[in-house]
């Protein structure tokens, strides 16, 4: 089970490309109207690129049927094996939502965070169990941009990088490893 955390473009992107690859998935925001809005957008957008030849017919149908939303942050952790941090490259948001997303997610989910501005050393602080911590970095839009940089921390173990690459990989994505 999937969590992504955030609202925002690419967001919305990241969880088409789980749901499509056949992965139940949750959305949360900072409120769930927030998750539900960016819900009915993600749909919106599946319903474009499936006019314009970029999706599959049935795509949203799909997508709306089976994405979910959660009222908190909390509920999409605690229920999820992988959470996708998507929020602001701002570190005192980072900070709280990873420690949000860390306290209430089980002791075996792998946490990402989609950075491509923060160091995830820093970043490897705010969350308990750091060896199940690592950036995972898509690129807009999600689900065109083939490429996913993985980032290790110094405490990234092993099983969490082998994890990431197998998931990610079996999205159709192209890994890049950034050790």
């Amino acid at each position: 089970r999937i969590a992504v955390v955030g609202s925002g473009y690419l967001v919305r992107g990241m969880a088409q490309v789980f749901v499509l690859a056949g992965y139940p998935c949750v959305i949360a925001d900072s409120g769930p109207q927030i998750a539900q809005a960016s819900h009915a957008r993600l749909v919106e957008e599946a319903v474009e690129f499936e006019a314009d030849g970029l999706f599959e017919v049935g795509s949203a149908d799909l997508i709306a049927e089976r994405l979910e939303c959660a009222d908190s942050i909390e509920e999409a952790a605690a229920s999820a094996d992988y959470i996708a941090e998507v929020v602001p490259e701002r570190q005192e948001i980072k900070a709280e939502v990873l420690g949000r997303i860390s306290s209430a997610a089980t002791s075996g989910a792998i946490i990402a965070s989609n950075t491509s501005a923060m160091p995830i050393e820093l970043l490897s602080g705010f969350v308990t169990r750091p060896e199940r911590f690592l950036g995972v970095h898509w690129m807009n839009p999600a689900p065109f941009v083939p490429c996913v940089e993985l980032i290790p921390s110094r405490q990234t173990s092993e099983a969490t990088m082998a994890f990431s690459e197998r998931l990610i990989s079996g999205l159709g994505k192209v890994t890049v490893d950034l050790i």
